[in-house]
């Protein structure tokens, strides 16, 4: 973020998936002109509580072997269970579109709709699509919204 504030006036940001929940940690106090997630993971501690309650793992559990290996070859930790618990995404004042598959099997749509909602983002739902964009048809879905918001920046 130095390096892009020193260079330019207008920074916008993309990132897709994980990626754009380490951006709403990362750059909560940035001004970013224009951001577009993909995917985005906006509830972390949902993601591994379910993750957790899929395998079968209470916190109690976690909180004493500190790390655990899934079977879908994940690994669970305390120490990153606790930081996304104690820093929930509650700042993000940046003009965002998010680009949501309907199928999407990561991230909940009632916890996309609510984060797009308490910031004022504008969302567009792919029928069909999934967490991972990468059907022919998933990817001409997404090169044309991309394309819709890169105009926009212009």
């Amino acid at each position: 973020m130095s390096y892009a504030k020193k260079h330019w006036n207008n920074i916008s940001l993309f990132a897709c998936s994980m990626g754009a929940y380490f951006s709403l940690l990362a750059y909560k106090d940035e001004p970013i002109n224009k951001t577009l997630f993909l995917s985005p993971v906006v509830n972390m501690e949902r993601i591994i509580t379910n993750m957790m309650k899929w395998f079968n793992i209470d916190e109690e559990e976690l909180k004493n072997q500190k790390t655990i290996q899934t079977p879908i070859g994940q690994k669970l930790y305390w120490d990153y269970y606790c930081y996304v618990k104690d820093n929930p995404i509650e700042i993000w004042d940046n003009s965002t579109n998010i680009l949501y598959g309907s199928k999407d099997d990561l991230c909940e749509t009632e916890f996309v709709f609510e984060f797009a909602e308490k910031f004022k983002c504008n969302i567009v739902v792919m029928d069909g699509g999934e967490h991972y964009f990468h059907t022919k048809e998933q990817l001409k879905f997404f090169e044309k919204w991309l394309s819709n918001n890169i105009c926009k920046l212009i």
